[in-house]
């Protein structure tokens, strides 16, 4: 049973994200956009998989890798956020949200992501008092 006040995740957690929402502008020079921690690291579920999808100009199928995050109910998280997995540092931007239907339980948020290959660093630990 969880603690009072903490959401419970129905999938077997793997890793820990910490969900990253946008605030501000970009910036002129690089288009970085900046990005603040929406909260504590949350356990999440990770799998990876590929989609099928037809390239409209083309009409050629190409095979798209995603990944699907599980993340208990409650997360605040959205199409736009970004996931930073704190086991290896990569951030994954979410591109569709929904929630997993269970019968009795809260369901889990499930987040799908697309794999870039853009690395970005872990923040850094905080200084020794």
């Amino acid at each position: 049973m969880a603690p009072h006040g903490q959401a419970v995740m129905l999938a077997v957690a793997n890793t820990r994200v910490t969900v990253l929402h946008a605030v501000g502008e970009p910036d002129d020079y690089t288009g970085e956009v900046p990005e603040q921690p929406a909260a504590e690291p949350v356990p999440a579920a990770r799998a990876e998989r590929s989609r099928s999808i037809r390239d409209p100009r083309t009409g050629t199928w190409r095979q798209i890798p995603e990944t699907v995050w599980r993340l208990p109910h409650g997360t605040l998280a959205r199409v736009g956020d970004r996931l930073r997995d704190e086991t290896t540092g990569k951030v994954h931007p979410i591109f569709e949200t929904r929630e997993h239907l269970s019968f009795g339980h809260a369901g889990d948020l499930i987040c799908t992501t697309r794999r870039t290959d853009r690395p970005t660093p872990l923040p850094e630990p905080p200084a020794p008092p």
